[in-house]
């Protein structure tokens, strides 16, 4: 079935949970989502006593939304553990206020897949989702580490100037997936990831895709 297709009324997709404490919040994301994800089941729970129910079903993702709370709140870190005690095999994506790179590495480093700060546009937080169900992760470029006045043909070669969905692709290039993979897992058209992959390599100035993965991590940028 593609994503237009009318759903079989006992066809059965994989969950995608949205754990939202803010019900109004809850209800807008969750319809948004069904509008996009259209192969996935998205389902909404108020809090981790709520997951109780979907234990053993097959959820793919779980949304967790910790709004001001830090990385190092007690709270945070147990509503990341009670997710991957209930479903171990699904990835955990943080929606957040913040996005200082403290936060953002401590949060990747407790297992969680996708980082989106609250103030992205709701299409690049659809493409991050996308991609974090595509078995990759997202989460914000973050500062350059050395510091001193770039040349101008580095700066003009910066892979922080990648926009979120070429970072999509080109965290699925690294994985070695060639366009016709990479266009069915994103969900977009092989020409669209073709045009993509072209400007992926001209901004980061390599002639082949193999080159443009290896420049990309030779310059630290984290796109996992």
């Amino acid at each position: 079935m593609d994503d237009f297709g009318e759903r079989s009324s006992a066809e059965e997709f994989p969950i995608v949970l949205v754990v939202e404490r803010n019900m109004l919040l809850r209800t807008c994301l969750a319809r948004l989502l069904r509008q996009q994800l259209t192969r996935y089941d998205i389902q909404e729970a108020c809090s981790a006593e709520d997951f109780v129910d979907l234990a053993e079903k097959d959820v793919r993702l779980v949304t967790l939304d910790i709004e001001d709370r830090r990385a190092a709140d007690l709270t945070v870190r147990r509503e990341i553990e009670q997710a991957r005690d209930c479903f171990p095999q699904a990835a955990i994506a943080v929606f957040s206020n913040h996005d200082d790179s403290a936060s953002v590495q401590a949060l990747m480093q407790c297992g969680v897949r996708g980082f989106l700060p609250t103030f992205i546009p709701f299409d690049v937080a659809v493409a991050a989702l996308r991609l974090v169900l595509a078995g990759g992760a997202y989460c914000p470029a973050p500062p350059p580490l050395d510091a001193p006045a770039s040349p101008d043909h580095l700066a003009d070669h910066s892979p922080a100037r990648l926009t979120p969905r070429e970072k999509a692709v080109l965290a699925l290039m690294e994985l070695g997936h060639p366009n016709k993979i990479i266009a069915a897992k994103l969900e977009l058209a092989e020409n669209t990831v073709k045009m993509h992959v072209q400007h992926i390599m001209r901004k980061l100035g390599a002639k082949t895709r193999t080159e443009a993965v290896f420049v990309c991590n030779n310059r630290r940028v984290t796109l996992s």
